[in-house]
């Protein structure tokens, strides 16, 4: 893509996408707009801008929204497709323009339809460096903190991922800036973003791995 809009309404969640998104955007030459979805009118505006009143050609909704759905339809241009990534309560309805379908070729898809095949794909990608789900990651624990690890994830404490380190089973949980503040080496050992390393993680299992 040429050009990708970003829209949540957490302010902490924005700051996640831009602070971890906006340089590798950059770095491949991609416009990146992250904005706050509960201004109203400003996505459709910005859409309309972007798409010269086109109209955005993938539109992926990852929030269980009836009425963020039935406003991210009204962006889609002609032959766009609409994923419904984030499941809605059954029996919600949400009204379409369904016409774009046999009269404009607009998809409508609610799964990804993955093979097994197309998994090990995305693992290979992520395994050659071509993908890189670390981005995502927002916090660590050891097994010791799994308990703590769900209730942040119920209450949605952290903007990205937490995963669990099996070996640093005595690590407290924690976001990975307040890794990066309160260990030592620990900066280093990232990426020179902060993106977590195979070696930052080598270096909690040696210190928690009681």
């Amino acid at each position: 893509p040429r050009r990708i809009i970003a829209l949540d309404v957490d302010d902490d969640r924005l700051a996640f996408l831009q602070r971890r998104f906006a340089p590798l955007a950059e770095s491949r030459g991609v416009s990146l707009d992250v904005v706050d979805a509960r201004e109203d009118g400003v996505v459709a505006s910005l859409v309309e801008a972007a798409s010269e009143g086109r109209g955005a050609d993938d539109v992926v909704m990852v929030a269980a929204s009836a009425d963020l759905v039935r406003q991210a339809d009204s962006w889609l241009a002609p032959h766009g497709m609409l994923v419904l990534f984030a499941g809605l309560k059954r029996g919600t309805e949400v009204p379409v323009l369904l016409d774009r379908v046999p009269l404009g070729g607009a998809q409508y898809t609610g799964t990804s339809g993955s093979t097994m095949e197309d998994h090990r794909r995305v693992v290979a990608m992520a395994a050659a460096g071509e993908l890189d789900p670390v981005r995502s990651l927002a916090a660590v624990a050891g097994l010791a903190a799994v308990p703590d690890g769900i209730e942040a994830l119920m209450s949605g404490r952290y903007a990205g991922k937490i995963v669990i380190l099996p070996r640093a089973r005595s690590l407290p949980l924690r976001s990975v800036e307040e890794l990066l503040e309160l260990e030592p080496g620990l900066r280093e050992a990232c990426g020179p973003g902060g993106e977590w390393t195979l070696a930052a993680e080598e270096l909690l299992a040696a210190r928690y791995g009681a």
